[in-house]
């Protein structure tokens, strides 16, 4: 058959029309004038919205070519009420129709698990399946608890749990790592498909309102606010604090008159707590590293092999 088709000319020689299916949107239709099976692009419908099929067409959507997805480069666009059912389709993929479905669920959240650990470039070179691979896949997975590899991670294993509860008839152990298996599910499907969406939103929202808000200000209150930026940057941390609490206006100090001291006392005392939100974040990060080292190295110590030791790590971390 493909012999056949590689032999047929592209075009008809007579009206000029494909005689191959085209790789996009097209109707398979009978020419009138040579009478050959001509394939050609779908005309506009008379109100100009969507396409019309003429009687005795054919129309294909060639396999690959409409793709549901929030990219940007997407060809399909959703409406809002599309928007609603996509995401609806992608968390109640695998729906249990009957309590006795519930293993087939926990079967589609292993497979998606493996998927996302076997494509995944922060483990390339590493075999998921291979216990000599365990401590540095590990060690990759728990550098970012909030990445693709660690809710697929945290799936599989409290997937497990699920199963393991039921066979011993431990109702509340079956339900509470079913909890959990959910909600990694679920952020799972926020990380592939919608964070970068809902990033991009926040961002644009946020330049909006920036935008809005400085509209709103005289170009006096700009410029002073430009020059107050670097200068509280500058500032040490027992410098603001001193001028804040001392009461005394902090606009004769810097010689900013543009602004209300309401104004400048509150940039002030932004710049005041961002010493003690570094301090928290660089402990936060130093507690989550010792953690992590701890964790997994008691997880290889065991022998529990790639499974075992993510197990025991989101046990450490309160998930299992």
């Amino acid at each position: 058959m493909s012999g056949n088709s590689e032999n047929i000319p592209n075009f008809c020689s007579d009206c000029g029309k494909s005689l191959h299916p085209l790789n996009t949107v097209h109707l398979k239709i009978d020419c009138k004038d040579c009478g050959k099976t001509t394939y050609v692009l779908p005309p506009p419908s008379d109100e100009g919205q969507g396409i019309k099929v003429p009687i005795g067409a054919s129309l294909t959507i060639p396999p690959g070519f409409l793709e549901m997805s929030l990219s940007p480069s997407s060809r399909g666009q959703f409406t809002r009420i599309g928007l609603a059912y996509f995401i609806q389709a992608l968390i109640f993929a695998g729906q249990p129709q009957t309590p006795e479905d519930i293993e087939k669920l926990l079967e589609l959240y292993e497979n998606q698990s493996q998927n996302v650990l076997k494509n995944s470039s922060l483990l390339e070179g590493l075999d998921i399946a291979n216990d000599n691979d365990a401590e540095e896949i590990l060690k990759r997975i728990s550098s970012s608890k909030s990445s693709s590899e660690w809710w697929a991670s945290l799936m599989s294993v409290c997937a497990g749990e699920v199963q393991k509860a039921i066979l011993q008839n431990n109702t509340r152990g079956a339900a509470w790592a079913m909890y959990q298996a959910v909600n990694a599910h679920a952020m799972l499907i926020f990380q592939e498909e919608f964070e970068d969406t809902l990033w991009c939103g926040y961002v644009n929202n946020k330049l909006i309102y920036d935008v809005a808000s400085a509209a709103s200000q005289t170009p006096a209150e700009v410029e002073a606010l430009k020059k107050l930026e670097p200068l509280f940057s500058k500032l040490d941390e027992g410098t603001l604090y001193t001028w804040i609490e001392s009461g005394l206006p902090i606009s004769s100090r810097i010689g900013i008159k543009e602004l209300p001291e309401e104004t400048i006392l509150a940039l002030a005392k932004w710049h005041l707590s961002s010493f003690e939100r570094r301090r928290e974040e660089e402990k936060r990060i130093l507690e989550n590293k010792r953690d992590i080292r701890d964790t997994w190295i008691k997880g290889i110590a065991t022998g529990a092999g790639v499974v075992g030791a993510i197990g025991t790590l989101l046990k450490a971390f309160g998930y299992l």
